[in-house]
């Protein structure tokens, strides 16, 4: 497509409580703007996006956010532990959150002293996958998010791991 054609076109679905949506498509066809869109990054050309039925709008849009739990390709750490990395944004979440937090995403043999460094360093592409995620559940159980958005969630898992996390999910 030219550098005006619309980056992904004709999309249109509903998720409802308790649904589990997956997008899917070959690389580069637009899931990842998909989700940029969902939780206003980028704004749709046309067409709109509802929140409870009401067209999501910069009135709405800290609020919506408020209530989204999303993970990205490459998300972020920082220096400290596997538990301080999921703990962020809950500072008084308890080791016993934690643990159930990460177990829940798929990865229980990581321990929550485990050392984290700059950028995750001494973790696997999806062993940092599976923190966020689970920092991610953690902003469901503690902070009332209700829509959980995941970007290539099983990328870099094996089939174990991705069976587990798909369990937990």
């Amino acid at each position: 497509p030219g550098a005006d054609a619309p980056a992904v076109e004709d999309v249109s679905f509903e998720v409802r409580p308790g649904e589990f949506v997956v997008l899917t498509g070959p690389s580069g066809g637009g899931k990842t703007t998909v989700l940029n869109a969902l939780i206003g990054f980028v704004r749709p050309c046309q067409g709109a996006i509802l929140a409870d039925g009401r067209p999501l709008d910069a009135a709405s849009l800290a609020a919506w956010r408020r209530r989204i739990a999303y993970v990205g390709q490459n998300p972020g750490m920082v220096s400290g532990t596997v538990g301080d990395n999921v703990r962020l944004g809950f500072p008084d979440a308890t080791a016993a959150q934690l643990r159930d937090a990460l177990d829940r995403a798929g990865a229980p043999e990581l321990a929550l002293d485990h050392p984290v460094g700059d950028d995750g360093q001494g973790l696997s592409a999806g062993e940092r996958r599976r923190v966020a995620t689970g920092r991610a559940l953690l902003r469901i159980t503690l902070g009332h998010a209700v829509l959980l958005l995941l970007d290539e969630p099983t990328a870099g898992l094996d089939a174990d791991a991705e069976a587990t996390l798909l369990r937990g999910l």
